[in-house]
């Protein structure tokens, strides 16, 4: 049986009189522009808005079908249908009897094509691309006609045509999408559209890491492409890793999941996926597949814990070196270059960075890969000594992925660069990350890793100064920026709340987010960078709270959810 839950809750709002009435007319209008029913046709009009509880997804279903059937005519078709299906007794759960019993008339007035298609459509979570519903062809339908198909059912509001990222994608209602999973197992077609649909997915995956890394796509482009996707990506893992999946097709897309996680900045959920895949590797997993999951997977732990991605980029550099592929072999090397000069291990550094150096050749120019490349090698640099570290190879990275139009990279480079040669002048200082920051658009990689590190330095920058409004401004960047719970780099945000908490008083509540903060820094392999920020908030409060105190608050702290850390604050 259908359920009504999440989402749906917005389908099942019922609608004024008056409302119903124009979303009717203007619903008509769409499939007639000439639609006009007379006056006559008022109370008909009324009474099938009534029938449908003023349920809005109900009075589209039932409207695009008033040009056809005329007013008059629906409202008795509605009626004889609805009093079949429900044995012409209401129950308890009016609406949502209302909303399932539409479905089924709406449905049962499709041709075999469309409801073909309707019901195959099911799998996709978060909605699909065009490209993508050619999952629902078969020997009899091609991806000519389902896209006709598509369209058809758009019409009919059964599936809803909206823009993402800048790209037109098509989406079930949670209710429709519900529905259309009850009608896909009752034709016993669950198990092959799921393992189409995991299969189409896997192949995205392998192409948005070439589109990442290789190819000179910008931003916005990728975004259009893949961004929407996270979701489709998880049901394909889910349904493969699931009791009849398909294991190693499970293994494949997770490894090459990393450049869209990458660049939507999900770390966590990247991570998840890559242990849950590791776990099920065996005899029969490629080589190359295997070798290209370990190494995204240590670069992914970077954030979490340094110490253990230098742990896995060992065996993962090995991997790749064994099967010659230069691409993923790049991420093991600074994984665990980072982490070992960070401990203050520049003996085994300096090699590693100089290995991916020697890379950049095997690579096409202007690249993602060759920029971050450049990148890494530079901060390497500058962690093993910042006095020489060479700031034009810096620039020459953000130069070349600007060329191309990757500002998110750029901006993360731009960030690095601010980071290390920071103007002395604190206003000068907050007046560029100030620019940085609005610089940052929602369809650029890595958005959210550097929008959360920008907002962490400008709080912390701005209750430094406490200027007139700075500390305002502040915390109405916490609040804005609250959902933001990205990595690590939530470490940059809580240190800028708890420098606003000491300087509006609350050096107690500035004392449990340090402790929050210490377990992160704690780490010996995480960046210097990192451990001043949290240095220099436990120095303030040294100043402030006696040793006694400052541990008690911190050893509390350490407990706490970044949430509730930040909603001792932000007070919400």
């Amino acid at each position: 049986m259908l359920r009504v839950e999440g989402e749906q809750a917005f389908s099942l709002r019922s609608l004024a009189e008056a409302d119903a009435a124009r979303l009717f007319c203007e619903r008509a209008r769409t499939v007639d522009p000439s639609f006009n029913p007379p006056e006559t046709s008022a109370d008909a009009i009324a009474a099938v808005c009534r029938r449908l509880d003023g349920i809005p997804l109900a009075i589209e279903m039932a409207a695009v079908r008033a040009p056809m059937l005329g007013c008059e005519g629906l409202l008795q078709r509605l009626d004889d249908r609805f009093r079949l299906l429900t044995g012409g007794r209401r129950t308890a759960l009016p609406r949502q009897r209302t909303l399932l019993a539409t479905l089924d008339w709406s449905h049962d007035l499709l041709s075999e094509r469309d409801a073909a298609v309707f019901r195959r459509l099911g799998v996709f979570t978060g909605g699909f691309a065009l490209d993508a519903a050619e999952v629902c062809a078969c020997e009899r339908w091609d991806g000519v006609e389902v896209a006709e198909a598509v369209a058809s059912l758009v019409a009919k509001s059964l599936v809803t045509l909206e823009t993402a990222f800048g790209a037109r994608r098509y989406r079930l209602l949670e209710t429709t999408r519900a529905y259309a999973l009850e009608k896909l197992a009752a034709a016993g077609e669950t198990q092959e559209t799921q393992r189409v649909h995991a299969d189409y997915f896997r192949h995205l995956a392998a192409r948005s890491v070439a589109d990442y890394e290789l190819r000179p796509v910008s931003d916005d482009v990728f975004a259009e492409r893949y961004f929407g996707e996270v979701d489709n990506f998880a049901r394909a893992i889910d349904w493969a890793f699931g009791p009849q999946g398909d294991v190693q097709a499970g293994i494949a897309l997770a490894a090459d999941a990393v450049a869209l996680m990458e660049a939507r900045s999900l770390y966590a959920e990247f991570a998840a996926w890559a242990e849950q895949a590791i776990l099920r590797m065996g005899s029969e997993t490629p080589t190359a597949v295997r070798a290209r999951l370990l190494a995204a997977q240590a670069f992914i732990y970077l954030g979490t814990s340094p110490t253990k991605a230098a742990e896995l980029a060992a065996p993962a550099i090995e991997a790749c070196r064994a099967t010659g592929d230069a691409l993923s072999l790049c991420l093991p090397l600074f994984a665990r270059a980072y982490a070992v000069a960070n401990s203050g291990h520049a003996e085994e550094a300096a090699p590693l960075a100089a290995e991916m150096g020697a890379l950049i050749d095997r690579f096409p120019s202007p690249s993602r890969i060759v920029a971050s490349i450049k990148t890494w090698v530079w901060h390497c640099a500058f962690i093993l000594d910042p006095a020489t570290a060479t700031v034009d190879l810096l620039d020459g990275a953000i130069a070349d992925l600007r060329s191309f139009g990757a500002e998110g990279q750029a901006i993360l480079g731009r960030y690095w660069r601010l980071s290390a040669y920071a103007p002395s002048d604190i206003n000068a200082a907050i007046d560029a990350w100030r620019t940085l920051l609005a610089d940052v658009r929602r369809t650029y990689s890595l958005a959210g890793f550097t929008t959360a590190m920008m907002v962490g330095q400008l709080m912390t920058l701005l209750a430094r100064r406490g200027g007139p409004g700075d500390l305002d401004e502040a915390m109405e960047l916490g609040r804005r920026h609250a959902h933001i719970d990205v990595w690590y780099e939530g470490l940059y945000t809580l240190a800028g709340l708890g420098w606003v908490a000491l300087k509006t008083g609350r050096a107690a509540v500035a004392g449990r987010l340090a402790g929050r903060l210490s377990g992160i820094s704690a780490d010996p392999a995480s960046h210097l960078l990192h451990r001043k920020v949290f240095n220099d908030l436990l120095a303030a409060l040294q100043v402030e709270l006696t040793e006694a105190e400052l541990g008690a608050l911190m050893a509390d702290g350490a407990r706490l959810s970044a949430g509730h850390a930040r909603r001792l604050v932000l007070g919400e």
